[in-house]
């Protein structure tokens, strides 16, 4: 049963079952949904041969061949023994040295396949306990911190702040020459040249296909993945003292609301919100009335509207931090509007999958345009930054022939791998104050980052008071581009 459940998972995400998937089975289910289960030949046979197993198994209990013997005990005892010997051995022996192998982080998958699902998968249980970096001390940290005193933010306007983590959005030309990402992007790649622009170009995420909180708790937190790979923050941390965007913001007068239009208890997210210092979360039944896509979901139109009826309604500084639902998988074509379809070139027209993932692009980018629109037009200054939670999974076929076209002579599998973990962002404003701020904050390459630093620069642009750590993660990512 473990391994048909795995098969599905690696099937629609490209990843295996892991073990902060488990904390998070209730977000699964919900999703599970928006999926088709294509019964297969082997998985056929091996319920066949389960079925008859389980009808062996019953049929000794019913022979009950130990009933004239007074060791009944025995097995119960050993089964004890082994028991505790088994949880001593995980608990006692470190899977990765032992037994050499190999983690594979970026492509856990890639560890299963070599390894096999349970010593794979104890390996990552592990991985959960988070160890202490390499040369980390108190010490440095106070003295790192004492250097860099929180940054008075100019702006004594308070302006709208407007955070977007939109749903699988993604720019599939990341990947390799792809046409439809033109077409369908029109609107977004239309604000690359726009005045009110600050920043756009691609944000390096940590997870692909699935993970969306992964992306939410770096953007929040400023906190990197990269020394908690294999956990679920959300799932199986406390945030009560945790500093974040929230908490920053809610010191300096600012009403926070949170809006997702899904399961509330998605990834423990009414907790989780709740904790960071949210005053409200707006999720599924707070969406009712408004517009669907696919059949089921809330459209980014839908949930735009929702978002500028918060601002309409506002009754202190504002920030909202929005998680989108529509380009969630899987993408079916049949169950997108007409009106929404687009074709592929021809090369590409067999990819139903891939059809249906653009057409929602399309849609996607025409909410956006709407709006932008609006608070193009609207006289209190707004900040607004959007970014992708990760790229969808698709066709495997689709994606290895646009990755083999947009290989360059110099591509190693590293930078192979980067381009799966590339999506879209942007911040932009109306405000002119806001803009220059973004002018006068300058280095070269300014299309590159990371969720972590996503934060700080939203708050550093919007002229609010910024935190110690913020300041650190400013002096961080101009470094990483001066070097």
């Amino acid at each position: 049963m473990i391994g048909i459940a795995n098969h599905y998972v690696a099937l629609y995400r490209n990843n295996p079952i892991m073990p902060a998937d488990i904390l998070s089975l209730r977000t699964a289910l919900a999703v599970s949904r928006g999926y088709q289960y294509p019964l297969t030949n082997g998985i056929a046979i091996s319920m066949g041969v389960l079925f008859c197993a389980l009808s062996m198994i019953y049929s000794f209990h019913k022979l009950d061949l130990l009933k004239k013997s007074k060791s009944k005990w025995i097995p119960k005892v050993i089964s004890i023994f082994i028991g505790f010997l088994s949880i001593a051995w995980i608990n006692n022996v470190k899977f990765e040295d032992a037994y050499n192998i190999k983690m594979n982080l970026w492509w856990p998958a890639v560890t299963y396949e070599e390894n096999g699902f349970l010593p794979a998968f104890i390996s990552f249980a592990q991985r959960l306990k988070i160890s202490q970096p390499e040369g980390y001390s108190t010490q440095d940290v106070n003295y790192i911190l004492e250097r860099l005193p929180a940054y008075e933010g100019p702006d004594d306007r308070k302006p709208t702040i407007i955070a977007i983590m939109n749903e699988a959005f993604s720019d599939l030309s990341a990947l390799g020459p792809f046409d439809s990402s033109k077409n369908e992007l029109r609107f977004y790649n239309a604000l690359k040249s726009d005045p009110g622009t600050i920043e756009i170009g691609f944000d390096y995420v940590s997870t692909r296909g699935g993970g969306t909180s992964l992306t939410e708790f770096e953007f929040l937190t400023g906190n990197s993945m990269a020394n908690i790979l294999g956990t679920t923050p959300f799932t199986q941390f406390d945030f009560q003292h945790i500093p974040s965007i929230v908490s920053n913001l809610k010191e300096q007068g600012y009403e926070a609301i949170a809006m997702h239009p899904e399961n509330p208890n998605n990834y423990k997210r009414s907790n989780v919100y709740a904790s960071m210092g949210f005053d409200e979360f707006l999720s599924i039944d707070s969406f009712e009335g408004l517009d669907i896509i696919a059949g089921t979901r809330i459209s980014d139109f839908g949930d735009y509207k929702k978002l500028i009826e918060v601002y309409e309604q506002r009754m202190a500084p504002l920030f909202v931090f929005n998680v989108t639902i529509q380009n969630h998988g899987g993408y079916d074509i049949q169950k997108i509007e007409d009106k929404y379809r687009v074709s592929l070139e021809n090369k590409y027209d067999k990819y139903a999958d891939v059809q249906g993932y653009q057409s929602l692009m399309k849609a996607s980018d025409r909410a956006l345009e709407y709006l932008i629109n609006y608070f193009k037009n609207v006289d209190d200054p707004v900040i607004i930054c959007m970014f992708g939670d990760h790229q969808p999974t698709l066709n495997k076929e689709f994606e290895q022939q646009l990755i083999s076209e947009g290989r360059e002579n110099d591509d190693t599998d590293l930078t192979i791998a980067q381009k799966y973990y590339s999506v879209p962002y942007f911040i932009w404003s109306n405000d002119p104050e806001i803009i220059s701020r973004g002018e006068n904050w300058s280095f070269t390459k300014k299309d590159i980052i990371s969720p972590n630093y996503l934060s700080t620069m939203l708050q550093y642009y919007a002229g609010t008071k910024i935190s110690a750590y913020n300041e650190f993660l400013l002096e961080l990512r101009k470094k990483d581009f001066c070097n």
